[in-house]
């Protein structure tokens, strides 16, 4: 009797190995997926920490703000900015922290965002607007000394914006790479 049922169920066996195992060679052929695994973080300078407080990107930004008058009259006003067609806006929360006495300045020039590809893109010249949108902005003059947090802006495609991306400050002390995404 057990031999009878191994026969009728041998089959069934075969019809399930073969299935499982063209889900192995699909499983092993699947597409990536959309959102890889960013690189882990490199710190190895030691003059300035910079720490990524959080990221965000917009395709635009608008707000209003009210002002009283001196004559107590209440005006309204409207804030607008937008990135060029096809791009969008990074806003990136950090903190910078000076470590060292007579550490090199924190030069901006010094900051990038870049994408995996090696892509890179720098601190916008003038994101003054950000404190239009109560973003509080790091100046963008170089830093000598303290503590300074806010907001800084990149502009960067959108097809960019999309993948993984890394906030990097590379100088002859060292280089920071925080992944974004």
């Amino acid at each position: 009797m057990a031999d009878r049922r191994t026969s009728r169920l041998a089959p069934l066996r075969a019809v399930l190995a073969a299935a499982l195992a063209s889900c192995a060679v699909l499983a092993s052929c699947a597409a990536p997926s959309a959102t890889p695994t960013p690189a882990p973080d490199v710190r190895t300078e030691t003059d300035w920490t910079l720490t990524l407080l959080s990221h965000e990107s917009a395709d635009d930004l608008s707000g209003t703000k009210a002002a009283v008058l001196y004559d107590g009259q209440k005006v309204d006003t409207t804030y607008a900015q937008k990135p060029e067609s096809g791009n969008t806006f990074l806003l990136v929360e950090i903190g910078v922290v000076k470590n060292k006495a007579g550490a090199a300045a924190f030069r901006w020039a010094d900051v990038r965002v870049e994408d995996r590809a090696g892509n890179s893109w720098s601190r916008m010249a003038n994101d003054t607007f950000l404190e239009n949108f109560n973003f509080p902005r790091v100046k963008s003059t170089d830093l000598t000394f303290g503590t300074n947090d806010g907001f800084i802006c990149f502009e960067i495609p959108k097809s960019a914006a999309a993948g993984p991306l890394y906030l990097v400050h590379e100088t002859a002390a060292g280089m920071t790479r925080l992944a974004l995404r």
